[in-house]
This record gives C-alpha cells, structure tokens and sequence, in this order.
C-alpha cells in the first residue's frame, strides 16, 4: 500500500483565495445592511444598532483570520461555499416588521406591577402592533400562541414575564412544526419560571426573527413537570428567511433526574424545519442535560454561531450540524462533582457527560475558541454520527481528564471519504491517569493535523499523543508533541497509515503484541528528544511500508 498525500492543489489554491475575497465583501455587505436596517427604524436603540455593527465587524475579524490561516487548503472549499451564502443571506437582511401602529402596556391596564390580569391575552389581541412593555413584572398566565400565517409579532420595551399557571409549558409559541408566522421581534424579556416548568418558546418563523436579550430565569426540572423539552427552539421556516439570535440566556439549568434516557430539557435549539439561514451572537447555556447547544438536526438550514457559551451540559455542550459554523465559541465542563446537581445515574450515566465541542453531519466548521475540561467524562472535542468534512482552526483545547481531547470518527450515516481536518489546534494537557491510552484518537480514514502543539504535563507514564483504530489513518503535519510518556504513538489496534511530515516529536512508538500497519511515515521529522523508538512489544518488523526520513538518521532495530 502506498502512502496517501494531503498535498495542496495550487489551482484550488488559487480558487480558495478568490472565494476569501468574495467573502469578505460579503461581510461588509453584512455590516452595511445592519446598519442601515437599524437606522430605517426609529424604534430601534442606538445600543442595539452598535451591536448589530460590533457583531458584523467580529464576523469580518474571525473571517480574516480563517483566511489566513486556510487559504491554501484544499477540501475546505465547499465550506467557505456555504459560509458565503450564509453570510450573502444575512447581509440581505431579511423584511424587518412595519407595525400598524403601537399599544403601550400601562395605558391599557398593565402597570407593570403584576397586575392587569394575564399578558398573553393582551399581547395576543394586538398582534400586528408595536406592543411595548413600560413595567417590571407582568404575569402570564397563558403562551403566547400565534398560528402560522401573515402575523407579525413586535414586542418592545422589555420587563419580566413570570408564568403563573401551570398549563403555561413554553412562554412564546409562534407557528407550528415547518408553518411559521411572518416576523417576530422580541427585546428585553426574562421568563420568570417562579417555581413552574417552561421554555422560553418554539419559534417558527417564515420571513424575518430578531429576538434579543432574553433570559428564563429559574432552574427548570422537565423530568418531573414535563413543560417544553426545548429551552428556546427558532427555526426559520423559508430558505429566503433570516433569523438574528442576540444574548439568549439560559443561566439556571434543569435539575438532574438521575437517568440518560432524553428525559431532560434541551437548551438553545434548531430543528428540521430551519431550511433559512441564522445569526447567533452572545448566547449562553449552562446545565442542561440533553445538549446545551443542540443545532445540528436542521440539515438544510445554516447557522453561524459566532461566541457561543456553554458550561457544564449533558451530551454536547456545543452540537453543530450540516455547514453550521461555530466562531469563537467557549465550550466549558468543570462542576465540582461534589456538587447537588452533578450527573450521576444508577447505569453509570456520568461516563457519557462531559462531550464539549462534537458535530453531525457534512462540511460543519469551528473556528477560534476554547474547549476545557476539568471534571467532564467524555471526549473534549469529537466528531461522530453522520459527519462528513469537519474544519476546525485555531481551538485551543485544555484536558485536566483522563478522556480523549480530540476523537474524530463517522458513523454509519457519515462520508468517511471526507477530511476531518485540524488546524492550528493547542491542546494542553494535565492527565495523571490513563483510561484513555492517548490524548488524540483517529477512528476515521482521512484525519488530519496541521500546525497542531500538544503538550501534557501531567505525570502518567502511559498516555501516548495518538492512536489510531483498524483500517483507519491520520496525518500529523508541522506540529509539536510533547508527550508525558515515552511514546507518541500508542497502538492497540492495527491501523492502515500513520504519517508524520516535519514535526518535532519526543517519543516513540508502542505497537502492542500482534497488531501491524500498513504504512508508517516520519518525513524531516525532529526527534532529537526521543529516546528509545520502539517502546512496546512490536518493531519495524509490524510494518509493511516504513519510509523514515528523519534525525536520527537511522533507527536501532
């Protein structure tokens, strides 16, 4: 068998950096249109006008940075395809609301002090108008229910919503499942559980979604109460529709029930029938348990998330489908597991929390950010089911767990002819033990590591940098690997091909009693460091292709 090459087309090349140029004008256009959409509509604060400009002007930043860093790979074309009609949709900006007309809360019997009867009843009999909200405290005793049609919901102004029946599971239902209402606009509203169970709301919208600074307030427990399963669901439900999704919060997390059977709330979502394209700026999730951000089942909508935050949520923090880019994101597992709410289930349900960064589907990209886990019990970083291209830039990955950083696999409904690339990725590890025997974990046949730095500084003797599982490959390009043990490949399995192309590596290399490769390469490799090559039972002999072009300038065999 011959050894497989990455190598760069210089003609995609080319084509790559036209597609960056393009790209950025787009963004431009973008900000542009923001802008002028906030200036056309009095109504509209300055603050959220500098906000909709700041956000414009991240997304230029991050996407300079991707140019440089990725202008002369190959695969990832497709993706930037993607981002660019994202972005090309984004900047059209979509068809902001024009009310008929606006009601004002207190002149119609809502101080604002929790009296005036049920809110939802009001908001519901003015659909069309501007309605704003001049109080604190409003109570909702029903949701806002709006069928699908040419309904237009605009609420300004802000105050809190505290629901006060328990028929009341989800605070905002607008359309149904693939049929939505024509706009939504919402800004400053925190959903005040006050002891009952509900979401924020299920929003289907057709054309035009501007929801801002929201916030459900209280700790949910779907398990017991049973209100919405989603958090906060927006799906716009054309493909020329546009949705902007600003600083949606849910700071206070559903109470653990003890068991992993999707029994738990899941937290900022988007679904099959999202088929538009949508902006997520500033949004945060912390401790839900059925995916903190679970946006990867709308397969032919985008999503651009750009600095999401998510901490210490079951299954996924972080879960990207088909083309939805994460810029920026914070991704963070670290609760005390001394603490009330730590998931623990009588199955041993806690060794599958903890997964921080994953994806599903084809052409998903994750660019900047940091992964960390302290006390998570899965992969950091994986990609699984049916994923396909995976990008990721410029992570930086912390480990203080004895489970993978990175494994990257597919599933049986994923495209393993696809390159899972990582680019540019820092992982720093402090891993005393070894339940995992590596930090990196190729379970696919195109795996590729360009520019990555590794290092763990724990003390465990036995955790190598990487393996790879049977009939599966990896590439590791221009990269540092500072190992803890003396191995930086450790195998267990038998593996198609391991290439190493100008890397600094301090280690060896563990084959384990009875398993082959089929190539193993260490091309203008440093390994002046490394001490005994062979650390475990097998040696060259394993191999039945081994071109080796690196310092030392021959192996003791």
């Amino acid at each position: 068998m011959e050894p497989s090459t990455f190598d760069d087309d210089s003609e995609q090349a080319a084509e790559n950096a036209v597609r960056f140029e393009f790209l950025e004008a787009k963004v431009e256009e973008l900000r542009a249109a923001l802008e002028e959409t906030g200036s056309d509509r009095s109504r509209e604060p300055t603050e959220r006008l500098e906000k909709k400009t700041e956000a414009a002007a991240r997304l230029e930043t991050v996407l300079e940075e991707i140019e440089s860093g990725v202008a002369r790979v190959d695969e990832i074309a497709g993706q930037v395809t993607a981002l660019e009609s994202a972005i090309s949709d984004l900047a059209g900006g979509g068809a902001a609301p024009a009310p008929d007309g606006k009601v004002v809360a207190s002149e119609r019997g809502f101080d604002g002090d929790g009296s005036g009867g049920d809110v939802g009843a009001f908001v519901r009999e003015n659909l069309g108008k501007e309605i704003h909200l001049d109080g604190d405290v409003y109570r909702l005793q029903s949701s806002i229910d709006v069928e699908p049609g040419d309904a237009d919901l605009v609420i300004t102004g802000g105050g809190r919503l505290r629901v006060d029946h328990e028929d009341v599971d989800a605070a905002f239902r607008l359309g149904n499942w693939g049929e939505g209402i024509s706009t939504c606009v919402l800004e400053g509203l925190e959903i005040d559980l006050d002891g009952y169970d509900a979401g924020i709301g299920r929003f289907f919208v057709d054309d035009y979604l501007h929801n801002s600074d929201l916030v459900l307030r209280g700790r949910r427990d779907h398990y017991e109460r049973r209100g919405d399963k989603y958090c906060y669901l927006s799906c716009i439900t054309s493909p020329t529709g546009v949705g902007y999704n600003e600083r949606i919060r849910i700071p206070d997390g559903d109470r653990w029930a003890g068991d992993n059977d999707n029994g738990h709330a899941i937290g900022i979502a988007s679904d099959p029938p999202h088929v538009g394209t949508q902006l997520w700026i500033d949004c945060f999730v912390r401790e839900i348990w059925d995916n903190g951000f679970y946006i990867r089942n709308s397969p032919d909508g985008t999503n651009v998330l750009v600095s999401p935050r998510a901490e210490n949520c079951g299954r996924a923090n972080v879960r990207l489908g088909a083309r939805d880019v994460a810029i920026e994101p914070t991704s963070v597992w670290d609760m005390d597991p001394d603490s009330a709410h730590f998931p623990i289930a009588d199955d041993d349900g806690v060794g599958g929390w903890g997964t921080l960064l994953a994806s599903d589907g084809d052409g998903a990209m994750i660019v900047g950010g940091e992964a960390i886990s302290r006390t998570g019990r899965n992969d950091v970083v994986r990609t699984w089911g049916g994923s396909g291209r995976f990008t990721m830039i410029g992570t930086e990955i912390v480990n203080e767990t004895d489970q993978w950083s990175i494994r990257t696999g597919v599933g049986s409904g994923g495209d393993d002819d696809r390159i899972a690339r990582f680019e540019g990725v820092t992982i720093r590890e402090d891993s005393s033990a070894s339940v995992r025997g590596a930090a990196v974990c190729s379970r696919r046949s195109r795996a590729l590591f360009d520019s990555l730095s590794y290092v763990n500084e724990g003390d465990t003797q036995s955790r190598a940098f990487l393996e790879v599982d049977d009939d599966c490959s990896a590439t590791v390009r221009d990269s540092h690997v500072e190992s803890a043990s003396d191995s930086v490949v450790r195998l267990r399995s038998s593996p198609d091909e391991i290439a190493f192309d100008g890397c600094e590596l301090n280690g060896g290399i563990d084959i384990g009693e009875g398993e082959t490769i089929d190539v193993l390469e260490l091309d203008q490799c440093d390994m002046r460091e490394c001490g005994e090559f062979w650390t475990g039972d097998g040696d060259a002999s394993a191999i039945e292709h081994f071109p080796y072009d690196s310092s030392p300038e021959a192996l003791a065999e």
